[in-house]
């Protein structure tokens, strides 16, 4: 009586080979010889309960200390640094956003640019104001309007933070949401300009 092999879908080989005894050393190069297709590890991956569809991000050096900081991190910096960086910006009052600047300046903008016929969007100034290139939504052509910062470009130079006037001069300052803003400060602190 011959026995007949079960064939088996590339999905539940791959299933199958990495549930043998430590897995993890398994290369993409021994899968596919036992006939497992690139497709099929790729599914299988991506389906698979832990690993929530994304890969981990990959280690790199701290930029701290001049990228000298012999810390990994997957994203920014390495505490330590984040620490110095958050000293050094200060906070956000010793910075000249005070409460004028939040209860009565951001409202009095976006009124200023509703009465200018722009929405009070990511990437919105007033004439004359900031181009705000920073904004993605902007050159995306997305309109996004929750979570905004109002943000000054050029940036503040510490003699005029604590001048009211710099600080809330409305030709100087355009909203951006956070995803963007975010991503404004962060190459604003690498690049050591805030």
């Amino acid at each position: 009586m011959s026995m007949k092999r079960a064939t088996l879908r590339p999905v539940d080989r791959v299933a199958r080979f990495l549930s043998q005894p430590n897995p993890s050393h398994y290369t993409s190069s021994s899968l596919s010889a036992r006939g497992v297709s690139t497709l099929a590890m790729l599914a299988f991956i991506l389906l698979a309960p832990w690993s929530h569809g994304m890969p981990e991000a990959l280690l790199r050096a701290c930029p701290g200390d001049g990228g000298t900081c012999p810390e990994l991190v997957s994203s920014g910096r390495c505490p330590a640094h984040t620490r110095q960086a958050e000293a050094r910006r200060g906070s956000a009052t010793s910075r000249g956003y005070n409460y004028h600047w939040s209860h009565v300046f951001r409202p009095l903008f976006s009124r200023m640019l509703i009465a200018a016929g722009i929405a009070p969007v990511c990437g919105a100034a007033l004439p004359g104001g900031p181009a705000m290139a920073d904004s993605q939504c902007k050159a995306a052509g997305r309109l996004v309007a929750d979570h905004l910062h109002l943000d000054h470009d050029p940036p503040l130079r510490p003699e005029e933070r604590h001048d009211r006037r710099s600080v809330e001069d409305p030709l100087r300052v355009g909203w951006l949401c956070t995803t963007c803003h975010n991503a404004r400060t962060r190459r604003q602190m690498n690049a050591g300009v805030v």
